[in-house]
């Protein structure tokens, strides 16, 4: 009995301990201000962000020659403000979590979406972030386009471009690449009326009619077949 009473002290005694680490972590990460700016050592530096979309759904609306993408967006980058690796009190935590309103994240946005009424395009999720400050969210996405169909005597195909860069950061403070030069469909539902045939990913650097400076965009192109093709 006093053993078992003894392990059932102890079980909680560590349990209370790993509360009581990651607690002091996340309330040091909290005390640090420059989290919540972009995570460069440099003002002019430009931060690589890396980006990969996986398709899980597909929507086609053929009155209105648009697709409904739906699935999850792999975003990662490294922020030293988050990083923990000289805090001793931390030293048995490898990683943990904080919500994106706690933080600076990149301010990424389908430049070409069809606005949906009452829908956010992105649904928030915690980030994960590491002892060395590697963080890493991956948040749900919904996002509707519009597509160019080819109709021919034996085929059917919707081209459905999809164009995600940061709203507001040039190239020269936020870089982007891709996780793949392709979409990952692995997990997409078979049960759709259409199918995703094939799938681009190509970084493009851009200058638009308000700015000077370069804007970098990830160029995706979905390429969508009837299923019974």
């Amino acid at each position: 009995m006093r053993a078992l009473l003894a392990l059932s002290l102890l079980a909680v005694v560590t349990v209370s301990s790993a509360l009581n680490e990651e607690l002091e972590l996340r309330q040091l990460l909290l005390s640090r201000p420059e989290r919540m700016i972009r995570p460069a050592s440099v003002y002019n530096d430009s931060i690589n962000v890396i980006v990969g979309l996986m398709a899980t759904d597909v929507e086609v609306d053929e009155r209105r020659n648009t697709a409904t993408v739906s699935g999850w967006l792999h975003i990662e980058w490294d922020s030293p403000a988050l990083a923990w690796t000289d805090f001793p009190a931390g030293d048995g935590v490898s990683r943990t979590r904080l919500p994106l309103s706690e933080m600076w994240w990149p301010d990424l946005l389908p430049y070409n979406m069809v606005p949906s009424a009452g829908a956010e395009w992105l649904r928030a999720t915690p980030a994960m972030i590491w002892r060395g400050g590697r963080v890493m969210v991956v948040p749900m996405v919904t996002i509707t386009v519009r597509c160019s169909r080819n109709v021919t005597d034996d085929s059917d195909q919707l081209s459905c471009p999809i164009k995600i860069g940061s709203w507001t950061h040039s190239v020269e403070e936020l870089d982007l690449q891709s996780t793949a030069d392709t979409v990952d469909v692995s997990n997409m539902a078979a049960n759709g009326a259409w199918k995703v045939a094939s799938s681009s990913v190509v970084r493009e650097v851009e200058t638009y009619d308000c700015c000077p400076e370069e804007y970098v965009k990830l160029d995706i192109e979905l390429v969508l077949r009837p299923q019974r093709c």
